[in-house]
């Protein structure tokens, strides 16, 4: 009987203390704002087909909420599926939108619009995406605190014109592109 209470006291102390000797942990999601755009970092906790264990998956994004709501309308997300796959720009709509019209973005008037795709519709919204290359990086970062337009078919027929911004995202796509290759973003200004 003793040595089944010494046992467990033994235990209890091992499962209570061993924590705290535990080498320190990187968090599993971490997120910095970069004017209005947002990096977004985490740390799966398992491997999945496209993922390596501990392989952390960041992306960009900005979220466009109409005041007074609290679901957002929209978002717009760049980043990568894994590790060595493209950059893709991803425009999360809400449901109900009318999917022959897939959503364009305008960046500026003078250049044709960016045309996405759509790709799946959940119960949390419908998925549009393009590849986003080096171009279309440089136009939004030159666009500084200006605004482009989110276009978009709620229902047929009706053309909704979302404004979205351009605030920060030169400063977070750097930032995306440092844990890209493996070292840490800048702070936000």
């Amino acid at each position: 009987m003793r040595q089944q209470l010494a046992l467990a006291v033994t235990l209890a102390a091992a499962v209570t203390i061993g924590p705290a000797y535990a080498a320190p942990s990187e968090p599993e999601s971490t997120t910095a704002t970069y004017g209005t755009w947002q990096l977004r970092c985490a740390t799966p906790p398992a491997a999945d087909s496209t993922n390596a264990v501990g392989a952390k998956q960041c992306e960009i994004a900005e979220t466009i909420q109409i005041q007074g709501q609290a679901q957002p309308l929209l978002q717009i997300a760049i980043g990568r599926s894994a590790a060595g796959q493209p950059l893709k720009l991803i425009v999360q709509m809400p449901v109900g939108v009318w999917l022959p019209k897939p959503p364009t973005i305008t960046v500026d008037d003078a250049g044709p619009p960016i045309v996405t795709e759509f790709k799946r519709c959940l119960a949390t919204g419908c998925f549009a995406d393009t590849d986003f290359s080096d171009a279309l990086a440089s136009q939004f970062s030159s666009r500084g605190d200006a605004q482009g337009d989110i276009v978009f078919e709620p229902d047929a027929g009706k053309d909704a014109k979302i404004p979205i911004s351009f605030k920060g995202f030169g400063d977070a796509y750097a930032a995306l592109m440092a844990t890209d290759s493996g070292g840490t973003p800048a702070p936000p200004k």
